[in-house]
């Protein structure tokens, strides 16, 4: 049976091992009374305060998880972000959303700008600072402030446009947690690494099942590919979940032509390119999965690349207890409306909740084709779609073309109006090093390969196509910023 919080597991490890070494945080291990010590300080602070609304802003360090672990038990309401977020949308969390304390990284707050700090001391009742392991108060002020109806604020990748706020409750995310313990049969000799920010959905679900199963938590404050690989080796890591556009570096970079050897590797949180796909599964010994899904959903289909060959063009099948199908009934292609045991709890959008019918279908804003074997094909995000005449085109159909020359290392496909007001497909490229294509010689690869209404009328160069810390490309913000 499911504990009702987090912290119900760390202080069951706490009993049975309080010695064992089950953090490492660039390879510093920590064992379960080195977490006690800081966790009872934070408990101590919190009750002195009584604050509920916690927002947390610090790198991936030892300190996420002692935050965590106190904030769980004393059931408050726990918004993380990473020490990368920018002022702008910062001062927007900080003014539509009633915080009563903040924890941050003390050179995160010392190069804030002077007014953003003043907006701090003014919005926020209680400022906590962190440096080195190190808590000390700036801002000491007992709240009376009302306690927000959810556990964890976290915002979606942005991907589509404007970033949304979902709440998740604890219950949500345990059984979040156990359902990825069960789907790739993980166990306490599980050694699991992380390489994304902690402050995301991605990373905090692995460090609940390394309490929930008691194993070894490998965190890397930064993302380096070619020591990724060597950690992987050195420390005989078994399971791991990473983003797309951090395969691609390590892949890209690989120096040596041996395999990597892990039992299990996961792409999250982006669909993969067919080409990377391969590149992955040809350079690992052990089994690659992708997994698909929503920040709102979490995992809604999984398929294992490493087996299921025949299948590579898919994203898979759904997973036990999801229900999926099309918004027009009995159609096999369309936008992929589901339902799931692991949704959240709701939107939070200037202060107001939006909560979701737990029994209803969620719309996920994604077109899929379902096959007649109950794969699914990943076809587009809604906002997406082309419409070229009257002929609706994929993004990701052309994308998948360019994607495969050898000369192109990322690319963003989406359309612009012009002043007839018709649609014209625009191709974004990011050469590869020393490589001299122009838009003639891209116009010349996709000829034969792509139909006549799916050819780029407008191809233009970048150095590097931004990616948020995700490695998703945000179209919406690339547009307006070339166009």
């Amino acid at each position: 049976m499911y504990k009702k919080k987090i912290s119900d597991y760390f202080y069951q490890n706490l009993k049975l091992n309080p010695k064992k070494f089950f953090l490492f945080v660039d390879e510093k291990p920590y064992n379960y009374e080195d977490s006690l010590k800081d966790i009872n300080l934070l408990l101590k602070i919190f009750k002195t305060i009584k604050c509920k609304n916690v927002l947390c802003i610090t790198k991936n360090e030892f300190t996420f998880f002692n935050i965590l672990i106190s904030i769980s038990e004393l059931n408050l309401s726990f918004s993380p972000f990473s020490n990368l977020t920018k002022s702008i949308f910062f001062k927007k969390i900080i003014e539509t959303n009633k915080f009563d304390c903040l924890i941050l990284d003390k050179v995160f707050y010392q190069n804030i700008d002077i007014k953003t700090q003043n907006l701090l001391k003014k919005n926020i009742q209680n400022i906590i600072l962190i440096n080195d392991k190190k808590i000390s108060i700036l801002k000491k002020k007992i709240s009376k402030v009302k306690k927000n109806n959810f556990f964890l604020l976290c915002y979606t990748s942005g991907s589509t446009g404007q970033p949304k706020s979902i709440l998740l409750s604890q219950k949500t995310k345990i059984l979040r947690s156990n359902y990825v313990i069960d789907l790739y049969d993980l166990s306490q000799n599980d050694k699991i690494l992380i390489t994304t920010p902690l402050h995301h959905t991605l990373a905090f679900r692995k460090l609940i099942i390394c309490l929930i199963l008691n194993s070894e938590c490998h965190i890397k404050s930064t993302f380096d590919p070619n020591d990724i690989i060597k950690y992987i080796k050195e420390k005989k890591i078994s399971f791991t979940m990473m983003v797309p556009s951090q395969l691609e570096k390590i892949f890209k970079n690989k120096k040596n032509k041996s395999k990597i050897s892990i039992q299990k590797k996961v792409s999250s949180s982006s669909t993969l390119s067919l080409k990377l796909k391969k590149k992955v599964i040809n350079n690992i010994n052990g089994n690659f999965h992708e997994c698909y899904g929503t920040s709102e959903t979490s995992i809604l289909t999984n398929i294992n690349l490493s087996k299921d060959i025949k299948n590579l063009n898919t994203i898979g099948k759904k997973i036990k207890g999801v229900h999926l199908k099309t918004k027009k009934e009995n159609k096999l292609e369309g936008e992929l409306l589901c339902k799931t045991p692991l949704i959240f709890s709701g939107y939070l959008k200037n202060g107001i909740i939006t909560k979701h019918k737990k029994k209803s279908y969620f719309n996920t804003g994604d077109i899929v084709k379902i096959k007649n074997n109950n794969y699914l094909i990943f076809q587009s995000r809604r906002h997406e779609i082309m419409k070229v005449g009257a002929i609706t085109v994929y993004p990701k159909d052309i994308e998948q073309v360019l994607l495969n020359n050898k000369n192109v290392a990322n690319c963003a496909v989406f359309s612009v109006q012009d002043k007839k007001f018709e649609e014209k497909i625009v191709a974004i490229i990011e050469k590869n090093l020393n490589s001299h294509i122009n838009q003639r010689d891209i116009l010349h690869y996709c000829h034969n390969k792509i139909e006549n209404y799916q050819m780029p009328k407008i191809v233009k160069f970048v150095k590097k196509i931004p990616l948020n810390n995700l490695g998703k490309i945000n179209k919406i913000s690339l547009e307006k910023k070339l166009f």
